[in-house]
């Protein structure tokens, strides 16, 4: 039986791939990013030297939990050290409904962000693939942009300042994130009683001057980064998917992996004010023409939304979400409709309790049981 994470989809359309597609892309979408490559790669080619990737033995490090490999910027063409973390040699401690999993000895997402160290690029490990033309030129464009006006231009990207656990947010559009996150938070705290359920910069900098090494000392001896540089490279990614296809699905993704980064260091406060944004964006990229992030089905996306409406005390929306899995007549991976009857079972606890009623709540809630419970 396959887990949702094993589905096969484009990463480009996110058309689902019956056959293993190629290298990971459709055919129409392989057969357009080829003609590309043939079209702008020779004249990079004659500046760039082929770069040799290096032998495991001489990349890994930290005892082997992280190893760098060499990519090429898809935007400049400048090929870099990469850093991954090898996810073998981690344990797994809990898992929560929001997929996020939590791992020791350290935390992978801290090392989830590519930044080039030449144009400044930044993008999610699995989107840092070859953009289309126009894409490449917005995203040259706006990297130049960064880099004449510094980091100013990040700041009302998040609801936080970098590295500030719990601190006021600032920016220019900051205060109505936050104000929406705020709200949010004060539902959820209303319905839970008071309580919530449950890349390594690359050697070089990033084109502005500053190195970015690996803290001493912290957690998991000296793998943590610091929190402001995670926040900074998350803001810069952020800053790039405005101007990708599906901006709004890159933004999710980022914006829930960064809550989970806050998770990990035990702080919740910023942990509900990015969920709540990821939430936003999921609701955007699910229900607008933008469409989904290339690895998630629609399935999944209306399970992750349900689950998030929860976190956020969006119990009304939770509903019709998590009922469009439980109650699907259409193929749902086995996997999804699990986690998606669970969490319908204690979203009735949740109704039960706002309602002060003890009989069943999935009348009251206006949906069908979940089939096969």
């Amino acid at each position: 039986m396959r887990s949702w994470q094993e589905v096969a989809f484009c990463r480009r359309c996110g058309v689902r791939l019956t056959s293993g597609g190629i290298a990971g892309y459709c055919t129409d979408c392989a057969r357009e990013l080829v003609a590309h490559i043939k079209k702008v790669m020779p004249a990079e080619t004659a500046r760039v030297t082929p770069v040799r990737p290096r032998r495991a033995s001489e990349s890994r490090r930290a005892g082997g939990l992280l190893y760098t490999t060499r990519e090429r910027c898809p935007v400049c063409g400048n090929t870099f050290d990469a850093t991954r973390v090898a996810m073998s040699r981690l344990r797994v401690e809990a898992r929560e409904p929001d997929f996020y999993v939590r791992y020791s000895p350290l935390d992978p997402n801290q090392y989830q962000v590519w930044v080039c160290p030449t144009c400044g690029y930044a993008s999610p490990q699995g989107a840092f693939s070859p953009l289309l033309p126009d894409e490449r030129e917005r995203a040259a464009a706006a990297g130049l942009r960064l880099r004449e006006q510094g980091e100013s231009l990040l700041q009302d990207l998040l609801p936080i300042p970098c590295g500030a656990p719990g601190a006021e947010p600032s920016g220019p559009g900051a205060e109505s994130r936050a104000g929406a996150a705020d709200s949010a938070r004060e539902g959820a705290e209303e319905e839970y009683g008071g309580e919530q359920p449950v890349g390594r910069r690359p050697a070089g900098g990033t084109g502005d001057g500053l190195e970015r090494p690996l803290s001493a000392g912290g957690a998991g001896d000296g793998l943590e980064r610091p929190l402001p540089e995670v926040v900074s490279d998350y803001a810069r990614a952020l800053y790039f998917a405005r101007f990708r296809r599906r901006p709004h699905g890159i933004a999710a993704g980022l914006y829930l992996r960064l809550a989970w980064v806050h998770r990990a260091r035990g702080d919740a406060e910023a942990d509900r004010r990015l969920s709540a944004l990821a939430l936003e964006e999921y609701l955007k990229a699910y229900e607008g023409e933008d469409g989904l992030p290339g690895n998630m089905d629609e399935h999944t996306a209306a399970y992750l939304i349900g689950v998030l409406c929860m976190r956020n005390g969006r119990l009304q929306e939770a509903v019709r979400y998590l009922g469009q899995v439980v109650n699907a007549r259409t193929a749902v991976e086995p996997a999804v409709r699990k986690m998606a009857q669970d969490q319908w079972y204690e979203l009735q606890q949740l109704w039960q309790q706002r309602q002060g009623q003890p009989r069943d709540a999935a009348a009251d809630m206006g949906e069908r049981r979940p089939r096969g419970r």
